[in-house]
């Protein structure tokens, strides 16, 4: 049924892959690992999270100047359907995919053990759960309701709005494209269109530019 662990498994019946059943879904089966041991349970969920955790340390995430990142990636780190943002002391997560969304107690409460956030908080893709075909909202899992978040991204300090607009808070992948802008700003008059909270436009004042309009 819907969710439940399958193998894959080439016409010759070579063994190809595992991953969770999503019958409604273009993509049945989203490969989650090539291991046919592997029980996909919830402690296998953990032990990806931890992966995950241990792979941002090497690239120095979280730090003093750099307390928001993304912590699961979906396939990058053998977890597809789940994204997780970590913001200073708020995971924000994002199931994708019935498999996921039916093993969600699992993921929020490894979340919180491997990154020892205070508040976890789902946050609905309606047409992912429509497409997959579950029920889902943006929510408080678990933890206090924050009555903000914010984090630090190379030193300079943000404030996302608690309702979370924009998918899961925070474009993380574009931290090296504001850290460019930055260098290359000084004494610029800087024009930062579709700012969102207004990160480039920070970048670019710290870079020096002589103008900024986000």
């Amino acid at each position: 049924s819907g969710g439940d662990v399958v193998d894959v498994v080439d016409p010759e019946g070579r063994h190809l892959g595992r991953g969770y059943y999503s019958p409604s879904s273009a993509i049945p089966v989203r490969i989650a690992t090539r291991d046919r041991t592997d029980p996909l349970d919830g402690l296998s969920i953990g032990k990806k999270i931890e992966r995950a955790a241990a792979l941002r340390a090497r690239c120095g995430l979280p730090s003093e100047e750099t307390t928001g990142y993304r912590l699961v990636h979906a396939e990058g780190d053998g977890l597809p359907g789940l994204v997780v943002d970590v913001l200073t002391d708020v995971a924000v997560v994002q199931i994708l995919t019935l498999g996921m969304k039916r093993r969600e107690d699992d993921v929020f409460a490894h979340v919180a053990r491997v990154t020892g956030v205070k508040t976890v908080i789902e946050v609905a893709s309606e047409k992912a759960a429509e497409r997959e075909g579950f029920a889902a909202e943006t929510r408080v899992v678990r933890g206090p309701d924050p009555e903000r978040i914010e984090l630090l991204e190379r030193g300079l300090s943000f404030e996302v709005e608690t309702t979370i607009t924009q998918k899961t808070g925070f474009y993380f992948d574009q931290r090296e494209n504001r850290a460019r802008v930055e260098s290359l700003s000084h004494g610029a008059r800087v024009l930062d269109l579709y700012s969102f909270v207004g990160a480039f436009g920070l970048s670019a004042a710290r870079g020096g530019a002589s103008h900024v309009l986000s």
